[in-house]
């Protein structure tokens, strides 16, 4: 009997598992981690050239090693650049779509609407896009409901800071020119970003003036524009144009004297005034995890976008004396970073 009894209780226990195991897979519940793939093939299109992407690359490399990924034995790695190009980005989403990857990468916001685009099986993780509602990627931060995921800058919020520390930075400032990427409409921000940036141009009594460029060879150019109509400080939104031609912008900025204010630090640190951004380094740091979850078995759908909580907002003491501006004490006490 004792026998017996021990017999159906082990059968019990045993039907119990089983019924348990049943419901966690018709839920989605997963009991243990789903191997990644023999070879995880991970492709990364960067919106800049080979230097100034270097830094991501780097990131993202790094990122994959911690989370136990090796390159040539448990993934394959590869990148394509678009040059601060725009246009590029179809062909060379192309050129990757054929490497049958499991995930796609992309930085900037003309990339990630190029590789949604592409493609509507393929998981992609965007990084720094600055509203990915407005440019079509996401259905809502919280469910993307697509193939995309990943992390936005939040651009709109920070635009506003933005021309808030130019005002108080340039005595007298009434106008700022928005330079910025017009080859593509994507580039050019979206109507909340634009709508944003003018209330608190309105809210401010500052004028803004857009000043398009639609290729390098227009830098010269547009701030040519921005002087003879008489802008007295400029914002970068960031454009891929503009963050592959980091140092021409800055000389240009320099050599007609007109203080601007970016959304990257290696502006400043390469000799322009003053950026405001969220760090772009643990951007980059976080998309690995998006992707390492991915390969698991997660969905983009499912994997809400993050925004970031901290920023960076860096000053270049040297370049405010070559403009002749004294930085108000109320504004070194919100830097996280002064160049000397």
């Amino acid at each position: 009997m004792r026998v017996a009894r021990a017999r159906r209780r082990l059968v019990l226990q045993v039907g119990l598992v089983l019924v348990g195991l049943a419901v966690c897979a018709a839920v989605g519940i997963r009991l243990w981690p789903t191997p990644v793939p023999r070879v995880a093939r991970v492709v990364y299109l960067a919106s800049g050239s080979a230097d100034t992407a270097a830094q991501q690359v780097a990131v993202l490399r790094q990122g994959l090693r911690e989370l136990g990924y090796v390159e040539g034995e448990t993934l394959q790695f590869d990148v394509r650049y678009a040059e601060g190009a725009a246009e590029r980005a179809p062909a060379l989403l192309a050129e990757l779509l054929q490497l049958s990857p499991d995930v796609i990468v992309v930085g900037a916001t003309p990339g990630a609407v190029a590789a949604r685009r592409a493609t509507a099986t393929i998981p992609i993780v965007f990084v720094s896009v600055g509203d990915p509602i407005g440019s079509g990627l996401v259905e809502s931060l919280g469910r993307p409901g697509g193939n995309a995921t990943g992390l936005s800058t939040g651009d709109a919020i920070l635009h506003s800071k933005r021309i808030e520390l130019l005002k108080e930075t340039v005595p007298g400032l009434t106008r700022i020119a928005i330079l910025r990427d017009d080859t593509t409409t994507v580039t050019a921000g979206t109507s909340t970003d634009r709508s944003t940036i003018e209330s608190t141009g309105r809210s401010l009594g500052v004028r803004l003036q857009l000043v398009p460029v639609r290729g390098p060879d227009e830098l010269d150019g547009a701030f040519e524009s921005m002087r003879s109509r008489g802008a007295d400080a400029f914002m970068d939104v960031g454009c891929p144009l503009t963050c592959t031609y980091v140092e021409r912008v800055v000389q240009l900025a320099a050599r007609y004297r007109i203080p601007g204010i970016y959304s990257f630090d290696v502006f400043p640190r390469t000799g322009g005034l003053m950026s405001y951004g969220a760090d772009n380094a643990a951007m980059y740091r976080r998309a690995t995890i998006y992707v390492d979850k991915i390969l698991r078995g997660a969905r983009p759908a499912e994997l809400p976008v993050e925004q970031p909580t901290t920023f960076d907002f860096v000053v270049n003491l040297q370049a405010a004396r070559a403009l002749g501006l004294t930085i108000p004490a109320s504004i070194v006490q919100q830097t996280t970073e002064v160049v000397q």
